[in-house]
């Protein structure tokens, strides 16, 4: 009875240690992101421009939307009640402004993106967008 305590104690204590070890990466990890600075347009244009970007807000919306080089822009597979839409985008300063004909009834919103893990961004609304 002793020996089985003693093993399934030393399991419990290994089990901690582990957890208490990936907690203290990923809090580092966040930690270094969560202090970042908004991004630039340079680096948004490298993060965001050509690539497929999936979003969730915090309201639970989702979606997939892509900048194009030439300024269009397209949204798609959303879980909201517009499928999809098309519109454009420019920088404004260092914020990243789209214009959808659907979206906010066509009006333009422009946002600040905070960049928090590798291909990982967030903005001034709390939406949650990754890089693929």
């Amino acid at each position: 009875m002793k020996s089985e305590i003693r093993i399934t104690d030393y399991v419990l204590v290994k089990i901690s240690s582990i957890v208490t070890a990936i907690m203290a990466v990923a809090f580092f990890l966040t930690a270094n992101y969560a202090s970042a600075a908004p991004m630039t347009a340079e680096a948004l244009k490298a993060e965001y421009v050509g690539k497929t970007l999936s979003f969730v807000a915090p309201n639970g919306a989702e979606g997939k939307v892509k900048f194009s080089k030439n300024g269009k822009a397209r949204l798609w597979k959303t879980n909201f009640d517009i499928k999809r839409d098309t519109g454009t985008w420019r920088f404004k300063g260092n914020r990243i402004c789209n214009t959808w004909k659907k979206v906010r009834g066509g009006k333009e919103k422009c946002f600040t993106i905070t960049k928090i893990g590798p291909k990982k961004f967030t903005n001034q609304d709390g939406t949650i967008t990754t890089a693929k």
